[in-house]
């Protein structure tokens, strides 16, 4: 025998009520935490970018030095180059060239992160003080692998040189 204000499967709105509601907010707790772990990606970008100009400046500024700089990049980020945008682009790999084609001209950047749809929008950065004819000399871009979302730079200054230099 059903009981006033009870549906067909038994229950009273307040309980569908509070079901519906319980639903929800798991839906939303879902979302927020997708959103504060891509928020987390597009930090690891930003701050690899300065860390990595604070130590070439750094380089720049004495008069010999190498640096390792490991730093944790989001893993879908395959490649950190470097690439003279305003020469042609060569090398083996093609799909990074066919990429980076879009940047050239228009872009005052001499580092890209590959691909760049994983990048939050930040996909070129400018690195002062780098010697980039002597880093693209046989490659333009240089790109430097990503493991696992880590990557490490070599930061190098020669005691004659004037600029810095980054290796993998």
């Amino acid at each position: 025998m059903k009981k006033k204000g009870e549906g067909a499967l038994g229950m009273s709105f307040s309980m569908i009520f509070s079901i519906i509601l319980i639903i929800f907010f798991v839906a939303a707790a879902f979302m927020a935490i997708r959103y504060f772990l891509k928020l987390q990606s597009c930090a690891r970008v930003g701050d690899f970018a300065s860390e990595l100009q604070n130590k070439v400046t750094e380089a720049w500024d004495s008069q010999k030095s190498s640096y390792e700089l490991k730093s944790v990049l989001p893993s879908n980020i395959e490649y950190v180059c470097f690439a003279d945008l305003s020469k042609e682009l060569r090398g083996e790999k093609q799909a990074v060239l066919d990429e980076l084609e879009f940047f050239q001209g228009g872009f005052d950047s001499n580092m890209v992160l590959y691909p760049k749809g994983n990048t939050c929008d930040m996909p070129v950065h400018k690195i002062n003080h780098l010697d980039l004819p002597k880093i693209t000399k046989t490659k333009n871009p240089y790109c430097i692998k990503v493991n696992k979302g880590m990557v490490i730079v070599k930061i190098e200054k020669g005691f004659t040189d004037r600029l810095v230099t980054v290796s993998g």
